[in-house]
């Protein structure tokens, strides 16, 4: 399996205003920080430590690591085992969600799992800081469809990096529908996805239309 250079701790995050559960949706002011990521680059490795690799977008396809960061294939394909989890049993386990946010882009859903299972594959925990505002960061983009991890707390915050995707398929799960499109004599329905998804540990992913 091919060595996979993938995205994480990066300069395009952004401070984004979504205080509280009841007051949903970002808002115009945005600042840049970064992110960690912490795990190992193989199997059984020597844990690394992160900060300052950069999202890419390579060919309008998946944001992937800068090349810093090299991972060993044997790490990356966890899909069925992650997929497996029970989600509600654990402690950050999922509160509250939105869906269809008037004031976002609608992703196209269909190519919303490929970002999905991008985010499974990638080993170790990803943190995220806090502050007085919300700290977001775009943390896979693919195709025009964006997927972003959000911390509302005012200290920093960690979690399984894999653990954004379970968040962001329950997103597409919940929150996807079919429009109409085309000309009225031959119309066909798209599938679309927007939405929010909140962790009673005070963090959240969103999928929207982004520039990617």
């Amino acid at each position: 399996m091919q060595s996979l250079s993938l995205l994480l701790a990066l300069q395009a995050i952004l401070i984004l205003a979504i205080p509280t559960e009841s007051n949903i949706g970002i808002q115009s002011d945005v600042v840049y920080e970064d992110i960690e990521w912490i795990g190992p680059l193989q199997e059984g490795g020597e844990e690394k430590h992160d900060i300052n690799a950069q999202i890419k977008n390579i060919n309008s396809s998946l944001s992937l690591f800068d090349g810093s960061l090299d991972f060993d294939g044997s790490v990356a394909d966890r899909t069925a085992e992650l997929e497996a989890r029970h989600l509600e049993a654990r402690a950050d386990g999922p509160t509250n969600h939105f869906c269809r946010l008037p004031s976002w882009g609608d992703a196209r859903a269909l190519n919303v799992p490929q970002n999905i299972k991008y985010l499974w594959g990638i080993p170790g925990k990803c943190g995220l800081n806090g502050g007085s505002k919300p700290v977001c960061s775009r943390v896979s983009c693919s195709y025009g469809n964006g997927i972003t991890w959000c911390n509302d707390r005012s200290y920093r915050v960690t979690t399984e990096c894999a653990r954004l995707g379970d968040y962001a398929q329950m997103v597409l799960n919940k929150c996807t529908w079919s429009q109409r499109e085309g000309s009225r004599t031959f119309p066909h329905w798209v599938p679309l996805c927007n939405g929010q998804q909140f962790s009673s540990a005070g963090w959240n992913v969103l999928i929207r239309q982004e520039l990617c």
